[in-house]
């Protein structure tokens, strides 16, 4: 058999963080994300109602 190819190592990759700070951060993220389509979501509704109501009328 060949002999197997070694790869040369050129440098190392250390991770210091922690799994908690990954969580913290990633749940705090969602939250915010959450809170403004909550705050978003229900004004842009509003004021889609609102400007389709104010530019239309009917005509009889």
């Amino acid at each position: 058999m060949p002999p197997a190819k070694t790869k040369k190592s050129i440098g190392k990759i250390k991770f210091e963080g922690d799994l908690v700070e990954y969580f913290i951060k990633t749940f705090l993220i969602a939250f915010l994300v959450m809170i403004t389509f909550g705050l978003a979501a229900p004004y842009f509704i509003w004021w889609q109602v609102n400007f389709f109501i104010k530019n239309s009328w009917i005509e009889i």
